[in-house]
């Protein structure tokens, strides 16, 4: 966990300080590729829930709007990864979170169909899926 988080707030310095000109605070012990299918892979989201980590993020031709999917990952240890679902709810999913409660593991992804934004959430209590679910208002 503690490799997984280095790594994140390293990214996240290293892109502060090239704005503020200043030395990063935080150097990764590692770097390690997880997934790769030739595809724009972006806009992440990492928890630890039920001793397992969990990453999703949306998987496309382009970071420009167009075709889109989340994928989910999972890996028991941090170095390990299997796929453990895919969202396609709109045609362009993307911004996944989660949300980590002591019974449930919840995805909420923001999906794009044209100029219109809709939310949905998919969760689960047990690593299985339930499908996405549309939240309205």
């Amino acid at each position: 966990m503690r490799r997984i988080l280095s790594l994140f707030l390293a990214v996240f310095l290293s892109g502060v300080g090239v704005v503020y000109g200043v030395e990063p605070l935080v150097e990764p012990a590692s770097v390690r590729k997880v997934y790769d299918d030739g595809r724009h892979n972006a806009l992440t989201a990492l928890v630890r829930w039920k001793d397992t980590y969990w990453l999703s993020f949306r998987n496309a031709d382009s970071h420009a709007y167009g075709e889109a999917d989340l994928i989910v990952l999972r890996s028991p240890d941090g170095q390990t990864w299997s796929e453990a679902h895919r969202v396609n709810a709109l045609p362009d999913d993307r911004d996944p979170q989660f949300l980590a409660t002591n019974k449930r593991l919840f995805l909420y992804d923001m999906a794009l169909k044209g100029p219109d934004l809709t939310t949905f959430v998919t969760w689960t209590e047990d690593g299985a899926n339930s499908g996405p679910a549309r939240i309205t208002g």
